[in-house]
């Protein structure tokens, strides 16, 4: 029987994605949407298509809850998560969370027993490609990984309904594309590599040169490993990554992801030829899509069980929220 009562604070775009997967897992009773605007409330739940859930404006209302998921306005995390620490509620707040050092020292600081019941929505971490990439590392089944290549583009930046869109307009860190879309990537190879040894982020604009709407990430890693991540909002659409072993080449994309393996094939004459590729998994929607679902089902487990997060995760989402501060 479901038996857990969760909050959203949010009600539309990302928000609703979330409230939408929470709707369908079967723990969940009810769902309270926290809104702002009073005058919107009714309306909201008049044209509500979702039987278990109910917007409010009264923010007390999530009290009762058992967990809350924070997915407002980047700048509202840090006010939304210093109120609900103070409860014995799980957080689950979406990325960035602190967006200064002064947040993330607070944070830092805070009792074990908080921090293990506040998980922050680095959903990459729970896909199928990161799965496959962490089991391949420790089993060291394609050898020695080498050099990662991330490519996550769009062409937003010539959509004039984008003009005076914040991804252009901020100057928090956590608004610029290396910030907003970068971090998902940072944490993603953190987790798999390990702390991150040097870093180098260059913005630049590709239409105008004040409308930063590009940018590349070069990292590197303990033992030898390299990365380069390129975002752009300013060129055709893609979702790629591709990470060289010392013997395959696995390549994820927005289709599925593929392993071209082994190193040692060769043509008639003895030369190297790219190996011929196998499909590891075909994807229906987005594999980032899919692992938006995973991590908030993941966090729903967690909780439900009256469970902690680990703290050394918790501690790498701060790690990472400080390196895009300082660079």
């Amino acid at each position: 029987m479901p038996e857990l009562v969760v909050g959203v604070i949010g009600y539309q775009n990302h928000s609703y994605k979330i409230i939408s997967t929470l709707s369908k897992n079967k723990s969940i009773k009810k769902i309270y949407s926290f809104c702002y605007k009073k005058e919107k409330i009714k309306y909201l739940n008049k044209n509500n298509k979702i039987k278990i859930l109910e917007y409010v404006s009264d923010l007390k209302e999530l009290n009762q809850c058992k967990s809350v998921f924070i997915s407002s306005a980047t700048k509202t995390h840090f006010e939304y998560i210093r109120k609900f620490i103070k409860k014995k509620i799980y957080i689950y707040c979406e990325k960035p969370g602190p967006t200064n050092l002064k947040q993330i020292n607070f944070l830092k600081k805070l009792p074990k027993k908080i921090k293990e019941r506040i998980y922050f929505g680095h959903n990459l971490l729970h896909s199928d490609v990161y799965n496959v990439l962490n089991k391949a590392i420790k089993k060291k089944t394609y050898g020695k990984p080498i050099y990662a290549q991330v490519s996550i583009t769009n062409g937003i930046s010539y959509k004039k309904s984008f003009n005076n869109n914040w991804r252009f307009k901020s100057n928090s860190e956590f608004q610029k594309i290396s910030g907003n879309v970068g971090i998902h990537y940072l944490s993603f190879f953190m987790f798999l590599f390990g702390e991150i040894k040097n870093i180098k982020i260059n913005h630049f604009g590709c239409i105008k040169k004040n409308k930063i709407d590009n940018a590349i990430i070069d990292m590197s890693f303990n033992k030898n490993f390299y990365s380069k991540i390129f975002l752009s909002y300013s060129t055709i659409a893609q979702e790629e990554i591709k990470i060289f072993f010392s013997n395959a080449l696995l390549v994820a994309n927005e289709k599925n992801l593929s392993i071209f393996y082994p190193r040692n094939t060769f043509n008639k004459i003895g030369n190297f030829i790219k190996p011929k590729r196998k499909i590891i998994k075909k994807f229906t929607n987005s594999w980032s899509e899919e692992s938006l679902q995973n991590s908030i089902n993941y966090f729903i487990k967690i909780s439900s069980y009256n469970k902690n997060f680990k703290i050394e995760d918790f501690n790498k989402f701060l790690k990472v929220n400080e390196i895009i501060v300082k660079n």
